[in-house]
């Protein structure tokens, strides 16, 4: 299918005639933030935590590949679910770096130092101390037990 002049077919063999490039070996983490912020919607994002994403991204040729498909002009007017499988999962690695601090399924290094920079944190209405027991409303109440 091709969307705004590119197909996925396109993407996917840009990247990788791209992958032997000097050029191509250089991601600035800048272009990593301004991919994340697309994909996460909102939220503070440190750039300090996306040298960490570029870094873990970069770890792996398949993830490395699917985001500079990603970075490929071509790939911004492209819909998530018909992007090349490799660039799907580095979008995968994005949000679940972002909101939950992990890679793989797999807390990321020094997750308790960033924990509280995360965007699912930052998504809460109030402040909290996840130590505290909150003493309101349906946390200060005893689960209803139904019979069993």
């Amino acid at each position: 299918m091709t969307i705004a002049g590119a197909s996925t077919d396109t993407v996917t063999r840009r990247a990788s005639a791209q992958s032997g490039t000097p050029n191509a070996q250089r991601i600035s983490v800048d272009a990593v933030m301004a991919l994340s912020a697309r994909f996460v919607g909102g939220g503070t994002l440190d750039p300090v935590h996306g040298q960490h994403l570029l870094a873990l991204l970069s770890e792996d040729p398949a993830r490395l590949a699917g985001l500079r498909a990603l970075l490929d002009p071509f790939a911004a007017d492209i819909p998530v679910a018909q992007l090349p499988d490799g660039a799907r999962q580095v979008v995968t690695d994005i949000l679940t770096f972002w909101y939950l601090g992990l890679i793989d399924d797999r807390p990321v290094d020094n997750r308790e130092a960033r924990f509280f920079s995360l965007v699912s944190w930052q998504a809460l209405p109030y402040p909290t101390i996840p130590t505290v027991c909150k003493g309101f409303g349906s946390w200060a109440e005893d689960p209803e037990r139904t019979g069993a």
